[in-house]
């Protein structure tokens, strides 16, 4: 179960290989973000890194299309490192916002 979830836009992602064949992204979010779920112990999550390990076809597809506008994503996570980096580590735990509404 995710300690977080939140919608928020996608300023920046980082692509970096990693040694399994997937890949890892460091996103860079806005700051105004909105919380739908939260753990107690979370101070603020507006300087938390957010690290996505996956195959995940549907961000990779948006930074091929217009990296510099990636949108609103939803985005679930496991709070690590005492908070300062949100996991996310299952394809379903990140999709654009639009996803949900046009569902």
């Amino acid at each position: 179960m995710a300690d977080v979830a939140m919608r928020v836009q996608i300023l920046q992602a980082e692509r970096r290989n990693s040694s399994k064949g997937s890949h890892t992204y460091t996103l860079l979010l806005d700051r105004r973000l909105k919380v739908f779920k939260a753990n107690k112990s979370v101070q603020s999550l507006i300087h938390t890194t957010v690290e996505v390990a996956c195959n995940c076809a549907i961000l990779e597809k948006a930074l091929l299309d217009d990296p510099s506008n990636l949108g609103r994503w939803i985005v679930m996570g496991k709070l690590v490192d005492d908070g300062k980096l949100l996991q996310l580590v299952d394809n379903a735990a990140l999709m654009p916002s639009t996803v949900l509404i046009s569902m």
